[in-house]
């Protein structure tokens, strides 16, 4: 009995929020580093949300309604004939967990500071990790010998044995393996902004933000380059962000609309044909914009998927092989008109014009208009909510901020 009420006492004493924060530290730490570590992260932060959930602040939780709105709707789109699978559930799990998470965690200004310091540090040891692990498959002992190529092309991956930028260890998705590159090239632009503009609590900043650029160097994504700019940018005009945006929404409407009209017409195929062996995406807009067309309220995934792969075989010669079945538009925004139609969209375009609305009162406001312009770039070029990598860096953050302004 006295051991019973001993153990009574001792939970008292406990500091349950303490433990939260901690839990949390290490996923931003992980989130870059290996996504199963991660996700298994969350499904513990939310486990002990609900071990602890009187601490949940239901004012502040119904302000993420929106998200619960729009994961249901894309449990909908995942419906398929009568079959509930765990994968409907778990695929867009991050859109509720961490609205859940950041509810209940409560955080003061120097663990906002924490969080993203250990993020930095995520991106930095992966960085240091792909590094070391490059070398390793360079060296051969025995006779000694140094080779960054790949000796078996095929096997690691790559597309074209006579690209450089494939067959080199140290270079493309060769050199990163623990997710795409191009996601993990915009968690570093993320991290470089970091690094940059807070110098108070990030340790071996210099070498940290040598690092990054390398690493968004090596992995060579478009969009991870692009991203870089425009952190650079930000970094030395801060004001620039609303000519960048204007910018970048102006340039991709204009493409766009460039694409859908000329390609039917013979005298510009080839020039279409010319352009998607350089972008593939060339020949998927016009496609995913068509399909939209034709089904404003949307498909659902699977309908889409088989809605775009019956489409590409009459657009002629398509450049990439292993992309003739695509399950994506390579757009996000597209994406979601293609399963969710308008209502998922506008829905979309809320939770984005809800985050622009309160941001002026955010602790961080530079940081979080970088946030949201990686995001909305990573959106042009990418399906990232479809992907884990995408999904959680994109919620994650989002209610990062979100819960700042609430708690302020």
């Amino acid at each position: 009995m006295k051991g019973f009420i001993g153990v009574i006492k001792l939970s008292k004493t406990v500091n349950y929020n303490l433990i939260g924060k901690l839990l949390l530290f290490l996923f931003c730490f992980l989130l870059p580093v290996n996504q199963k570590l991660s996700t298994i992260l969350i499904i513990l932060m939310v486990f002990y949300s609900f071990i602890i959930v009187k601490n949940i602040d239901l004012k502040e939780l119904f302000r993420y309604t929106p998200f619960f709105v729009f994961y249901f709707l894309f449990i909908i789109a995942n419906y398929d004939e009568g079959k509930f699978g765990i994968n409907m559930f778990e695929q867009k799990a991050s859109l509720i967990a961490f609205p859940i998470i950041f509810a209940t965690i409560k955080l003061i200004d120097q663990d906002y500071k924490n969080v993203l310091k250990y993020y930095v540090y995520g991106c930095f040891f992966i960085f240091l990790s792909s590094t070391f692990l490059a070398f390793y498959n360079s060296i051969s002992i025995g006779p000694f010998s140094f080779n960054p190529m790949l000796v078996d092309v095929n096997a690691k991956g790559a597309i074209s044995k006579g690209s450089f930028l494939l067959t080199n260890y140290f270079l493309g998705n060769n050199f990163i393996q623990n997710m795409n590159g191009t996601f993990l090239s915009v968690y570093f632009s993320f991290a470089l902004f970091i690094s940059l503009n807070f110098k108070n609590f990030i340790k071996y900043r210099a070498l940290i933000i040598f690092c990054l650029v390398l690493g968004i160097l090596q992995i060579f994504s478009v969009t991870g380059l692009i991203c870089m700019i425009l952190v650079l940018i930000l970094s030395i005009k801060p004001k620039f962000y609303k000519t960048i945006l204007f910018v970048i929404f102006s340039s991709f409407i204009v493409l766009s609309g460039m694409l859908i009209y000329n390609y039917d017409k013979k005298e510009h195929l080839e020039l279409i044909q010319a352009v998607e062996k350089v972008d593939n995406r060339a020949i998927i807009w016009p496609i995913a914009i068509e399909t939209v067309a034709h089904n404003p309220f949307g498909l659902g995934k699977k309908n889409a998927q088989e809605a775009l792969q019956l489409k590409f075989p009459k657009y002629g010669a398509f450049g990439y092989e292993s992309q003739l079945h695509k399950i994506d538009a390579h757009n996000m925004y597209m994406q979601i008109l293609l399963e969710l139609g308008i209502i998922g969209f506008l829905l979309f375009i809320y939770i984005i014009f809800q985050f622009f609305r309160v941001k002026r009162v955010m602790l961080y406001t530079d940081l979080s208009n970088v946030f949201i312009l990686l995001n909305l770039v990573l959106f042009l070029t990418e399906s990232s909510l479809v992907t884990y990598a995408g999904l959680s860096f994109f919620c994650f953050f989002y209610c990062f901020f979100y819960s700042n302004t609430i708690k302020r």
